[in-house]
């Protein structure tokens, strides 16, 4: 027996969406029964650089999300078939985790090291995808491929950011106003992009902020990125 999809209510604003999701699952308002399976092949683009294929693949949740969950959807998008041909992570975090916070990084880190991971992809859609750029920028020789979706804040390899949450201004507000989170948004990249391929994206109906900036940070990083698509 399917389970009956709950109608999505309409929220007036970011701060009313966050509250909302902070409660609720999203499994229970998408209709996951209509979703079509998508194709996943992580080596591609390892094979084209010459680069050995890398199987391993750490997908990070987004704000207000879990690796469970995030685990779940992928399951029903793309397929535990497919799925299971990668060595798959979903580690959970604590906001503010999308700004690299000591502890997330430290978190990430050991897990990695736990499961004898010297190198993987990342994958991260919006607080996932802050979380996953900013991370592969400190750790070049860690995730040779990074897939960043609909970030609300990009910070550029020399210590820039920009975004939606930059021009709304949730840095002037709780849990976005602390030191931590501070300190990130104008934490340069030791190294540079260096060799890490990218592949950045954003949904074509999103807010034209997340648009433009995830073009912007395509730019600075083009040098060593995969693709961009919208």
């Amino acid at each position: 027996m399917s389970m009956q999809v709950k109608s999505k209510p309409t929220f007036r604003t970011e701060d009313e969406e966050r509250e909302f999701w902070a409660d609720h699952s999203p499994l229970d308002y998408f209709d996951l029964s209509a979703a079509k399976r998508a194709s996943l092949n992580a080596s591609v683009g390892y094979k084209r650089s010459g680069m050995n294929p890398v199987s391993e693949l750490v997908i990070i949740h987004g704000t207000e999300s879990s690796g469970e969950e995030t685990k779940k959807l992928l399951e029903a998008n793309v397929g535990r078939e497919i799925l299971a041909r990668y060595r798959c992570l979903y580690p959970s975090f604590r906001t503010p985790y999308q700004f690299l916070s000591p502890a997330a990084d430290r978190q990430m880190l050991e897990i990695l090291n736990r499961n004898h991971i010297s190198r993987a992809c990342m994958l991260g859609f919006s607080g996932g995808a802050q979380f996953a750029h900013r991370f592969t920028l400190m750790h070049p020789e860690i995730i040779v491929l990074a897939v960043c979706l609909s970030a609300g804040c990009w910070t550029s390899p020399a210590g820039k950011s920009y975004g939606m949450m930059v021009e709304e201004g949730w840095f002037d507000k709780e849990p976005w106003s602390g030191t931590e989170v501070t300190m990130a948004l104008s934490r340069k990249a030791p190294h540079g992009p260096r060799n890490t391929k990218w592949i950045i994206g954003c949904g074509s109906l999103d807010k034209a902020s997340r648009i433009s900036s995830a073009k912007r940070f395509f730019s600075e990083i083009a040098s060593g990125a995969s693709d961009y698509f919208e």
